[in-house]
């Protein structure tokens, strides 16, 4: 796609043909990975000619155009298009120095911070390269949150459910992730988070990070640095970060489409399957839901898993829509 048209289409200058065609090509496969192209292309850019100021303006302007193009509901979407629009195509725009922001006023020069978000539904996983090349894996029933000041004096970013990050080394830009109660600062590393239920673990693959208790992390005993093989659990309303080993093969058995359980319980098995598959579980009281159990799988469908849990537990199940009913 001409990056021409995409600028012509956020200015609202596009002729109906011409927007059909963008609408068109949006739909197909392999336009994100050619938006994303963009995306990178358009940062390096940013920095190379130390335009990163215009960039806020400029999101402002695709947002209300991406805006104005949903209102009109011409023709239905892929439904990821907004979001993917927001966040690549405005690099793409930012890089060609399409838009001219010679004549703003100072009113108009007004900088506006904007939020970019990703969320995940159960079953779904969703993996993003970022701006500076960090990658990121988010699980299912998870979000991804960070602003158009990513990047400038640091990398932060919010998170809740469950994310995999292999960090881009900037050691002038520290890459600082929120996911609650909890602020995990790294350089460039590798490590996994989950927020979920009143409780944050952040387990290190692979470099190193300070984990830190938000706004207290001066205060001794509530800040934890990590090796590789250690994570660090928070709980709710506690006052303090317990550091403990892992093993790495089953924290993130989940990026890679396995599941992995080891003498876990019955109940939090059933909830992962939940998150995973995205179906609701019925269960009789008259089952142990402590009872533990280990196994592994390897990108199996609910059935099969189904099948070995029952086989196992000794329970009865049936899949309907949805709903997975348990008997005894």
């Amino acid at each position: 796609m001409e990056k021409e048209k995409l600028i012509k289409f956020l200015n609202g200058a596009c002729t109906p043909q011409e927007e059909e065609q963008i609408r068109n090509w949006l739909d197909q496969q392999d336009s994100q990975e050619e938006l994303s192209k963009m995306f990178q292309n358009s940062w390096d850019s940013i920095e190379q000619t130390s335009q990163g100021p215009q960039l806020d303006k400029i999101l402002h302007k695709v947002h209300q155009q991406i805006g104005s193009e949903k209102g009109k509901k011409v023709r239905s979407i892929n439904s990821n298009f907004i979001g993917i629009a927001a966040s690549l195509i405005l690099f793409a725009a930012l890089a060609f120095m399409f838009f001219d922001f010679g004549k703003s006023t100072p009113e108009q020069a007004l900088e506006i911070a904007t939020v970019y978000k990703r969320e995940t539904k159960s079953g779904e996983k969703l993996k993003l390269r970022l701006p500076d090349q960090t990658y990121v894996i988010l699980n299912s029933n998870s979000s991804i949150e960070f602003d158009s000041d990513y990047g400038k004096e640091k990398r932060y970013i919010k998170i809740q459910g469950e994310a995999y990050f292999d960090v881009a080394s900037n050691k002038e830009k520290p890459f600082i992730v929120d996911s609650g109660e909890l602020h995990t600062t790294a350089l460039g590393t590798e490590f996994n988070v989950l927020s979920r239920n009143g409780i944050e673990e952040i387990a290190l693959t692979e470099g190193r990070v300070k984990v830190e208790i938000e706004d207290t992390g001066a205060i001794a005993g509530l800040f934890e640095t990590l090796d590789p093989g250690q994570k660090a659990t928070f709980k709710e309303n506690d006052s303090k970060i317990i550091n403990s080993n892992f093993d790495p093969s089953i924290v993130t058995a989940w990026k890679e489409g396995r599941i992995q359980f080891k003498r876990k319980r019955l109940k939090d098995i059933f909830s992962d399957l939940q998150n995973w598959y995205g179906v609701e579980f019925q269960v009789p009281l008259s089952l142990n839901m402590n009872r533990k159990v280990s196994g592994e799988f390897n990108n199996e469908s609910l059935k099969n898993i189904l099948e070995g849990l029952s086989f196992s537990m000794g329970f009865n199940y049936s899949i309907q829509d949805n709903s997975v009913i348990i008997s005894m």
